[in-house]
């Protein structure tokens, strides 16, 4: 490791060391920063990083592994390892797993049994992305009887585990934990039927427990929802410098809890549909999407109040919106990747399209943005590239061999790429 090296690691410690250190998440990452949740960094999907082959042959790749089980979670990296889950779809056992980022070479994996239970036919029992930081690696899983959130070292000893009681869900589990300073959240939003049904139905609330102990620091309920949320949350910096939590459901639409103590502090209009699609920021407005079946039903934008608890709706859009595939922005634009294949280009401050391409194909991943390249993998396993700016580009597609429903991670100079058994890196071009 260089000097710069160390340096970075370092810095890197320091601020996931206290919750006033969390970052504002609508500036892009490095690639060379720990792509350390869902989506990277803040959660936005983006780095500024270099290019990589928009259509990778064989000699592009650093590596190609199998995994020790099925599963779409999505690669998680801190400085040169890569963690993930796998899954047993018979026996729902899960399987922590460790990679180097170098070579793909397993470090280590922990494999934990659990109990079978329903899951929708398109999900599967591995399909939560961990979240790390500088000491450790954050996992979740449920099954009907316990929703499980666990805590590793980077080399794989248990520190913690914590039972958050039953899960009731029509589909399944899927949400993904965060990282903000010293916490470690879990938006726990489940299907509530009426009062005296049999079965009563889920208990829906936001924890934040310490990420050294796993202790909670607080618990945040949520009103009875039809439907369970697997929205990944995102941490923003408001007009009067509060650490917000920024959360999708369907009950509570767009909204934000105080990061320091759990309190409300906004929300928007509910949503009339299932969130799956994770919230994002952009130019100023926070947007997000519900949908149900094979696509959105739509996107709305919001503009969260600078006093008061409601926030504005400033447009509403109810075509080519994702139901599951998370939304990515940069450089003013939006890009609205559909479950069916088709990609949008909006104006991000008010919603205007800039394009509307069909690409093929159908999507449960979600797009990532390196540098001018928009990447992501189809359901089939399609690996597909597109020029991020208002000109629609087709740049390369590039048969992975297998589907997929995860979502890529830049990392270094490697885009990581996860497909239902197996892992692979390309290099960046020479």
């Amino acid at each position: 490791m260089t000097k710069m090296q160390e340096l970075s690691r370092l810095a890197r410690w320091l601020v996931a060391g206290s919750v006033v250190a969390v970052v504002l998440v609508s500036t892009a990452v490095s690639a060379d920063e720990t792509w350390n949740r869902f989506r990277g960094p803040g959660g936005t999907g983006v780095a500024d990083g270099p290019s990589f082959p928009a259509a990778p042959g064989e000699g592009d790749f650093a590596w190609k592994v199998d995994l020790p089980g099925y599963g779409s979670a999505s690669p998680c990296v801190w400085d040169d390892r890569i963690f993930t889950l796998c899954g047993d779809n018979d026996s729902s056992r899960r399987t922590v797993v460790c990679l180097a980022l170098d070579d793909g070479k397993q470090r280590w994996a922990k494999s934990y049994a659990s109990k079978p239970y329903h899951v929708h036919k398109f999900n599967d029992y591995a399909p939560s992305t961990p979240a790390a930081d500088a000491r450790r690696v954050y996992v979740t899983w449920a099954t009907a009887d316990e929703v499980s959130l666990l805590a590793f070292t980077h080399d794989g000893e248990e520190v913690w585990r914590r039972d958050f009681g039953p899960y009731v869900s029509q589909h399944g589990y899927g949400v993904a934990p965060i990282v903000a300073g010293d916490l470690v959240i879990l938006c726990d939003i489940q299907q509530g039927v009426s009062e005296g049904a049999d079965p009563p139905g889920g208990e829906s609330r936001v924890i934040a427990v310490h990420a050294a102990t796993g202790a909670t620091r607080w618990e945040t309920g949520r009103a009875v929802s039809s439907k369970a949320a697997y929205s990944t949350p995102f941490v923003r910096t408001a007009v009067d410098g509060t650490q917000e939590l920024v959360t999708l459901s369907t009950t509570h639409g767009l909204a934000a809890l105080d990061l320091a103590t759990g309190r409300p502090r906004w929300q928007g209009p509910a949503f009339t549909a299932r969130t799956v699609a994770s919230p994002i920021q952009a130019d100023g407005l926070i947007l997000g999407s519900c949908g149900a079946g094979s696509g959105g039903h739509y996107l709305m934008a919001v503009r969260a109040p600078a006093r008061g608890e409601q926030a504005e709706a400033v447009y509403k859009l109810t075509t080519g919106t994702p139901y599951v595939p998370t939304t990515v922005t940069k450089d003013g634009l939006v890009y609205l990747w559909h479950d069916g294949g088709i990609l949008t280009c909006i104006q991000a401050a008010d919603g205007e399209t800039v394009y509307r391409q069909r690409l093929g194909g159908s999507f449960f991943a979600s797009p990532v943005i390196v540098g001018d390249q928009l990447f992501n993998i189809s359901k089939e396993g399609m690996l597909f590239c597109v020029a991020a700016g208002r000109t629609f580009k087709l740049l390369g597609k590039t048969e992975l061999g297998e589907g997929s429903y995860s979502t890529p991670a830049v990392a270094q100079d490697k885009l990581i790429l996860r497909t239902f058994t197996k892992m692979m890196a390309v290099n960046e071009e020479p």
